[in-house]
């Protein structure tokens, strides 16, 4: 007869699942992309509140830094008008970004040749995407943050990738809101 084997002590304890708490909810968006919900992606995605900052930063310091003391209200209304000019090209700089960067362009091409229905369906386990007879699923962990506003949500991966859903791709605005905050539960 053998007799039960004594537990290891120097054996690690068992890791514990973390314990995520599960709603069960499963929110579905389904439609297809236009030229102009690629417009409002890449906006979205140059317009961030980080590009906003640096593009601030510059101008206030070139502001401050080149045209200190105001010694007229000429050479005031001189630095007025030049970072007016300043911010106007960095806008321009980044709208022409749309037209002339390859991978914009290309998606604009192909949007225009054959548009392909997108469906999202967001759960506890993440979000799975399927798009002309692929499929994919995106793990929660895998998302770093969440950027949201009225009509779009753009989720961002590590290290440059990212999914945007437009909020037309929802059946209702509740489930739009609903997507939002399971999304920011989840992150």
């Amino acid at each position: 007869m053998s007799s039960p084997e004594p537990e290891n002590p120097y054996q690690s304890p068992a890791a514990e699942e973390p314990h995520a708490e599960s709603s069960g909810v499963t929110i579905v968006a389904s439609g297809t992309l236009t030229r102009d919900d690629l417009k409002t992606i890449y906006r979205a995605l140059a317009y961030n509140p980080r590009t906003i900052t640096a593009l601030l930063f510059f101008s206030i310091a070139f502001f401050a830094v080149f045209l200190f003391p105001f010694d007229s209200l000429r050479r005031l209304l001189t630095g007025v008008i030049c970072l007016i000019a300043f911010l106007l090209l960095a806008v321009l700089f980044l709208e022409s970004l749309y037209y002339l960067q390859p991978y914009w362009r290309t998606q604009r091409a192909n949007m225009g040749t054959t548009p392909q229905p997108l469906q999202y369906r967001l759960d506890d386990a993440g979000l799975q995407i399927e798009w002309g007879g692929n499929q994919s699923q995106i793990p929660w962990s895998s998302f770093t943050r969440l950027q949201a506003s009225g009509e779009l949500l753009i989720l961002y991966m590590a290290p440059n990738g990212w999914v945007a859903l437009p909020a037309h791709f929802f059946a209702t605005r509740d489930e739009f809101l609903a997507a939002r905050g399971l999304i920011r539960q989840r992150l």
